[in-house]
Formats: C-alpha cells, sequence, structure tokens
C-alpha cells in the first residue's frame, strides 16, 4: 500500500511561504471587486474592464508603498532627532 502525497491548496502555500503575496493577492481582489462593482464598469469593452482594473491595482499599490516610504522617512528623522538630543545632554540609552 503506498501513501499518496497531496500538495497544500495554493492559497496555504502562499499564505505559509510568502505573506507579501499573500497581501498583494488580496489587494488585487479588492480592487477588482471595487471596480466591478461600479455600474459604468459593466458598459465597457472587456480589454478596457481589465486594463481599468489592472491601472487602478498598480496605482493603488504605489500609493501604499509611498505611504510606507513616508512613515519611514518620518521615523527616521524621529529617531535623528532623539538620538541628537541624546548626544547633547551626554546620556547613553
Amino acid at each position: 500500500m503506498t501513501e499518496e502525497i497531496k500538495k497544500l491548496p495554493v492559497a496555504e502555500r502562499v499564505e505559509k511561504k510568502m505573506g507579501m503575496a499573500r497581501y498583494m493577492n488580496e489587494l488585487y481582489f479588492q480592487v477588482a471587486n471595487m471596480v466591478m462593482k461600479d455600474p459604468r464598469w459593466s458598459k465597457l469593452p472587456s480589454y478596457t474592464q481589465t486594463s481599468a482594473i489592472t491601472t487602478i491595482y498598480i496605482s493603488t499599490k504605489e500609493a501604499l508603498n509611498e505611504v510606507r516610504h513616508q512613515n519611514a522617512r518620518e521615523a527616521a528623522e524621529i529617531l535623528e532627532t532623539m538620538s541628537k538630543s541624546n548626544e547633547q545632554t551626554g546620556k547613553v540609552a
């Protein structure tokens, strides 16, 4: 008797190994869902429907990346300010 080895479903494999892929997948479907609910979307030709979803997805992803970059920059500035104030007072954390 041989045991059959089954792979996990793709969703579980992605979830366990690639958190960012899961995030990107969820972002794409949220954008698609939002666009497809718009009544104007169904009046577009099929190639434009796909293009609209993809364009909005890419711009949303880029906007989120910019927000993350901005937050990282602000955090770095705060840490730099704290570091400078510690140097002036001679305190060591």
